[in-house]
């Protein structure tokens, strides 16, 4: 089963509601979605990553990376990289797939994309051999992480140079300026790293939620979600 949608994540949530604890689940990926992902569900089954790269977070820093291994060993996740998955692995009861970027573009000329299918583009983000069209987040090929945070800046970048492009001005190259990083380890547990400095724990997890919540749209979704949250830390016990 993949995880790449909210209808994905409502049907796998009614699947595993019906597998026992004792389940082996394999999550197939180790980016952020498939750690977040098992960090949740060890609380409940036995959970195995299966990363085909060397290593887990393969954009975060060494540091990171090794804060977030450990607070999933606590948590008994195993992590098994350099892994290839041709067939199914043995002995796992369900299986979820966490990875891989699949761009949905309209058919176009083969020769401005990439062999995953990311379109070409110049260091303002213009599609090459096309003049005014511009491409961003997963699309792009560009070396920056394919995460929220690059596709919100090279958004701000391409909004600039359309309107500099109707007004005939020079463009505004792309940089990618990372702010940090903010993963959740599971329940009440999360891993952050801002300007280099790595942290962990009850104040991580709190902060990414907090950040996630000032990017709701609307007074009123803000404050169920809020209501979410307090909710989750009042009646849940750690």
């Amino acid at each position: 089963m993949t995880l790449k949608s909210l209808a994905d994540a409502l049907h796998i949530r009614k699947e595993l509601a019906v597998l026992p604890h004792s389940a082996h689940i394999g999550i197939l990926g180790g980016g952020a979605t498939g750690v977040e992902l098992a960090a949740e569900l060890a609380n409940k089954f036995q959970v195995t990553i299966y990363q085909g790269a060397p290593t887990i977070l393969p954009t975060a820093s060494s540091n990171f990376r090794h804060s977030v291994e450990n607070c999933l060993k606590k948590r008994k996740i195993n992590i098994i990289v350099n892994a290839h998955w041709d067939t199914p692995p043995k002995g796992v009861d369900y299986l979820i797939w966490c990875t891989g970027v699949k761009q949905e573009l309209p058919p176009t000329d083969m020769s401005i994309t990439t062999i995953s299918g990311e379109v070409l583009v110049d260091k303002n983000l213009r599609v090459k051999t096309a003049e005014n069209v511009f491409s961003l987040g997963d699309c792009a090929a560009t070396f920056a992480p394919k995460i929220a945070q690059t596709a919100e800046q090279q958004a701000r970048v391409v909004a600039i140079n359309i309107i500099r492009v109707v007004e005939r001005k020079p463009l505004v190259p792309f940089s990618f300026r990372c702010r940090g990083f903010l993963l959740s380890a599971g329940q009440f547990c999360g891993v952050g790293e801002i300007n280099g400095f790595t942290f962990f724990g009850f104040f991580a997890w709190w902060l990414k939620r907090t950040i996630y919540l000032f990017k709701i749209v609307g007074l009123l979704p803000k404050w169920k979600l809020a209501w979410e949250y307090t909710k989750k830390v009042i009646f849940t016990t750690r």
